[in-house]
């Protein structure tokens, strides 16, 4: 009897043990899921944050960009005559020995006297399609043997040329100028190349998986932000109407939907800007540069088209419908810019003068993107052909300068660039 009851008992025993260790290890599973979700969670979000601040060091390092060029530096060099022949004088000596460079000769052949005087027609005609017949010469020669001198020899030349478009880029008006010149030339040009030659063009660049995926991230950044800007444009839209109607169009620089307005333009101008600095500074070698540039003469990369095609064959989702970005209306037509910025950007556009790096250099000034088409009007090839480079540097073909327009019509944006 006892001795059963004694049995009894320690099965009771076992059994809530077995209960005890099967609570123990459902905990323990439970707790394991739950570090593994905090983990995954952990890990995502600690990801994200390295993400934004890649972003956010690429965005402070065109903020520095875009403040020298659209505000203190014009200014300056407006401002004085001496600084300004100064900064001519270092930008021509470096196109003079770029040109020597592109045409093999040793430096000094062309001086800093010579490039005074060259004209657009002759950077047009002459000077910039030398550049692409030598990048096609030094692509056929090199080949991929990195020990040949060709490669070495094109690596120095687009680095070289990278550099002084840096610097050119201090002389805003030069890029407003090439780019009038292929807006004319434009409507006589054959159509631009289609989905399938940008695919062509593409495969030659041979990117890598990670500058692949870093294009595709940049184009979702730039989609995110641009889905922002849109959900802005169309509160403010709806309001700037009525605004519009109480105050006489010579003040309507003062009104606060105006002013919301230019700002937004300008967030989505820098959006664009960081998606081309991403893919023309940050992702390309100096090779393929070179190759994308001679494919793609005498038209600008689509460089949406083939992030686009990037995505396909990732097989990722096309990039959706980018809403409220459009601004239409003849009531606004005083407001608006000639294109806004991702408008720029996904619209062909021919670049001789200046090749692929014309859209990037269009897209850090104001001018195209920001700033009412009626207030600098297209300049015509007629005026611009016969202008020394250093007048058109120095706007010699505009009535006014941004700086000197800009303080009183746009004096937020001068204020706080976006």
């Amino acid at each position: 009897m006892d001795e059963a009851a004694s049995g009894r008992t320690r099965d009771s025993v076992l059994q809530r043990n077995r209960l005890a260790q099967r609570k123990f290890r459902v905990r323990q599973k439970e707790r394991m899921k739950s570090t593994k979700e905090q983990l995954e969670a952990m890990t995502a979000e600690m990801n994200q944050l390295r993400m934004e601040k890649s972003q956010l060091e690429t965005r402070t390092r065109i903020l520095e960009q875009v403040v020298k060029l659209n505000t203190v530096h014009e200014a300056r060099l407006h401002a004085t005559s001496e600084i300004m022949s100064r900064e001519q004088e270092l930008l021509l000596e470096e196109l003079a020995t770029f040109v020597d460079l592109v045409d093999g000769k040793p430096a000094g052949t062309h001086r800093t006297a010579d490039a005074k005087q060259w004209t657009m027609h002759e950077v047009m005609e002459s000077i910039f399609p030398r550049y692409i017949d030598k990048l096609k010469a030094l692509l056929s020669q090199s080949g991929e043997q990195e020990s040949s001198p060709a490669y070495g020899e094109l690596n120095h030349l687009v680095n070289t040329r990278r550099e002084h478009e840096k610097r050119r880029a201090l002389f805003s008006c030069f890029y407003w100028a090439v780019y009038s010149w292929n807006l004319h030339e434009m409507r006589a040009a054959q159509s631009p190349p289609t989905t399938a030659a940008w695919s062509i063009i593409l495969n030659q660049l041979q990117l890598t998986e990670a500058q692949e995926l870093g294009l595709l991230r940049a184009q979702q950044h730039l989609i995110t932000r641009l889905q922002a800007v849109g959900m802005e444009r169309s509160h403010i839209l709806s309001a700037v109407g009525l605004e519009l109607l109480q105050t006489s169009q010579g003040a309507w620089h003062l009104c606060s939907s105006v002013q919301q307005l230019q700002r937004n333009f300008g967030q989505e101008r820098e959006a664009v800007f960081q998606f081309l600095f991403t893919f023309c500074d940050e992702m390309l070698t100096a090779q393929q540069e070179a190759r994308l540039e001679a494919a793609s003469f005498p038209w600008c990369p689509d460089f949406w088209e083939m992030t686009n095609l990037l995505a396909a064959k990732h097989k990722q989702a096309p990039p959706p419908l980018l809403l409220g970005l459009e601004v239409t209306g003849p009531a606004l037509l005083p407001l608006l810019p000639l294109n806004t910025a991702f408008q720029f950007l996904v619209k062909p556009l021919m670049t001789r003068g200046l090749g692929m790096r014309l859209k990037r250099g269009i897209a850090i000034d104001p001018f195209e993107t920001v700033v009412p088409a009626s207030a600098f009007p297209i300049a015509s090839i007629e005026q611009l052909r016969p202008m020394s480079l250093h007048d058109v540097h120095c706007g010699g073909y505009r009535e006014q300068m941004f700086w000197t327009w800009a303080k009183t019509n746009l004096p937020n944006y001068i204020q706080i660039p976006c």
